[in-house]
């Protein structure tokens, strides 16, 4: 009951705090809105995982977008960053000792590789508003590795997101009225929507078969992994059915069972007769928007050629893309594609960093499953680790590191990582 009414709170809150910021444009409000702030900094102080659950339910079911005259940000980037701030300021007058991981400096060099090609950028103003969107990644790896110490905590947050995660689902499908696609209240593109849940479902399948919670915990978040699914199905969005499959095969590898891969398959073999499904999979080659996907593709690969080791820099992209005739490429200016962003805007010192990173969380993954025993520990890693690969399947059609929306997820999932193994006492760098 107390940790039902803990939650309770935090919804209550971020909704409360995120409707004043609405209207923080109005003078006769900012001091509503300054008084909002307030509260929730001192919460905060009392309660150091509140951001954790602020951002989850400010993203799924109100995130409105706000501004100053130096700022602007959703609701949950302006958390992330207070959240850090009174961490870091916690963290100095506790002269409390922070632990370096391996996966720090890892994720500090992708940063640097943007930072050096930023030089190169055709649009400086952009490139740099492409590096504050992978800074909310970064800054929501940070927030979560600093605000959490005890297994307690992982759990309440992860079971938090798959809660969140289903909510968002159902009240996606009353969107479905008068629409072939869904939406939620907050990510009402439907691509956004997919992509988001997919980092959810992995997490939902392995708590539901691996984790050490009751058999009616265990069908509870099975039914969870099922109404989610159905959801991401709905969006009809095909880089997240492509990013769940891969999850799901990333699960299976790791610990087959029969059971969930039968049930994939007789759900892949029911979906292949919808019509909408077939029409998405089995699109018209000769359709304008797959022939100017290709023309994007072409654009980035001449970039790559014209600039091979760094790349033209952050943005460098969209900000060609939207200076070309074409009015579809103005409209539609970003590429839909990690990889070939990678190589256009990154060049090859991005494209190798990246793929260290990506064998890196994968080799540290696998190390922690096989050391940790069965039980929710271990499960919650075999979950991240499934999510993380999904953002890699997802990158063929959307690139979710650079969506501000969605993007905190993926650290959130790699802070899972490390934080478990600081938990478990399997530690990999030094303290500081």
């Amino acid at each position: 009951m107390r940790t039902i009414l803990v939650l309770i709170l935090f919804s209550g809150l971020a909704i409360y705090v995120s409707q004043s910021l609405v209207r923080i444009q109005l003078r006769s409000d900012r001091t509503t809105a300054f008084m909002a702030i307030a509260i929730t900094t001192l919460l905060m102080l009392l309660r150091l995982q509140l951001p954790l659950y602020l951002i989850v339910a400010s993203v799924s079911f109100f995130d409105p977008r706000y501004w100053m005259t130096f700022l602007r940000l959703w609701l949950h980037q302006w958390i992330i960053m207070a959240g850090l701030i009174i961490l870091i300021i916690h963290y100095l007058h506790k002269r409390k000792r922070f632990f370096f991981h391996h996966m720090d400096f890892w994720l500090l060099g992708y940063l640097l590789t943007f930072i050096i090609s930023l030089k190169n950028s055709p649009d400086l103003i952009l490139g740099i508003k492409w590096i504050i969107y992978l800074l909310i990644f970064l800054g929501a790896y940070c927030l979560f590795r600093l605000s959490i110490s005890r297994e307690k905590d992982v759990k309440m947050i992860i079971i938090w997101l798959i809660v969140c995660g289903v909510a968002t689902s159902i009240i996606s499908y009353a969107s479905a009225i008068g629409r072939t696609r869904v939406g939620s209240l907050v990510l009402t593109n439907p691509n956004a929507l997919g992509n988001y849940l997919a980092m959810i479902f992995p997490m939902a399948v392995a708590l539901g078969f691996f984790g050490n919670f009751s058999d009616w915990k265990k069908n509870l978040i099975k039914v969870g992994a099922v109404t989610i699914i159905i959801s991401i199905i709905l969006t009809y969005s095909r880089s997240s059915w492509l990013g769940s499959l891969v999850g799901i095969l990333v699960l299976f590898i790791l610990r087959p069972r029969v059971k969930y891969l039968l049930c994939l398959i007789i759900l892949i073999v029911g979906l292949s007769f919808i019509p909408t499904v077939q029409h998405r999979i089995f699109e018209d080659q000769a359709d304008a928007g797959i022939v100017y996907r290709q023309n994007k593709i072409e654009l980035a690969y001449s970039m790559f050629k014209e600039k091979p080791i760094l790349g033209y820099g952050p943005g460098g992209f969209q900000a060609i893309a939207s200076s070309m005739d074409d009015w579809w490429f103005r409209a539609h200016s970003s590429i839909e594609n990690l990889y070939m962003q990678m190589l256009a805007e990154g060049g090859l010192l991005q494209v190798v960093v990246f793929f260290g990173l990506v064998i890196f969380v994968t080799r540290l993954g696998l190390t922690t499953i096989k050391v940790l025993p069965s039980g929710f520990l271990q499960a919650s890693v075999l979950g991240s680790l499934a999510s993380f690969w999904v953002v890699l399947g997802i990158g063929i059609g959307e690139n979710s590191l650079f969506f501000p929306q969605t993007n905190w997820l993926v650290g959130f999932h790699l802070a899972i990582i490390v934080k478990i193994r600081e938990i478990a006492g399997l530690y990999g760098g030094k303290e500081s």
